[in-house]
């Protein structure tokens, strides 16, 4: 990046959109009620996308990546 005073001066032309990753990790896993909330929540966002879902059922555990 450069943090020049010309370049902090021109006025942005183009839109800057930035990328963030969400690790979310659930302990218990058997709370289907919960899992399907936190599905619908991210599916209400049209920014937000359930990248992998992740469900281990011998721990009880489960895991989602949000972008």
């Amino acid at each position: 990046m450069d943090f020049s005073p010309s370049c902090k001066d021109k006025k942005k032309t183009i839109d800057q959109s930035v990328l963030l990753c969400c690790k979310l990790f659930i302990s218990e896993s058997r709370n289907r009620a919960a899992l399907d909330a936190i599905e619908l929540t991210a599916r209400l966002n049209p920014e937000t996308i359930i990248v992998s879902k992740f469900e281990d059922q011998a721990y009880n555990r489960a895991r989602y990546t949000l972008v």
